[in-house]
């Protein structure tokens, strides 16, 4: 497998991420389609080189990322879906890290 193929893009996880969203019973799956977003928009202005390449995320601490991302938001810190969402992104790349070693 070369180098091109092991590249994991943001849309990627998104329709993963959806997916997943999708096919749990969630009483209102819409807050974290929207939290998806929210970050996805965060990722876009505050952290473009993880945007561009999400797999760079997993050297950055989980909570401290969190905490980073959280800094940016009128409220200081993530809502609960939001945080739902930053650790389901953190585990796809973790499965998909291991299964492209």
């Amino acid at each position: 497998m070369d180098s091109q193929s092991k590249k994991i893009l943001w849309i990627h996880i998104k329709s993963a991420l959806r997916q997943d969203i999708s096919s749990r019973n969630l009483k209102d799956p819409k807050i974290r389609l929207r939290a998806i977003e929210n970050l996805e928009e965060q990722l876009r202005n505050h952290f473009p080189q993880i945007y561009s390449n999400p797999i760079e995320l997993l050297n950055h601490d989980r909570n401290e990322f969190k905490r980073k991302l959280g800094q940016y938001k009128p409220t200081g810190s993530l809502s609960g879906a939001e945080e739902s969402i930053i650790n389901n992104i953190y585990d796809y790349l973790e499965r998909f890290k291991d299964n492209n070693q």
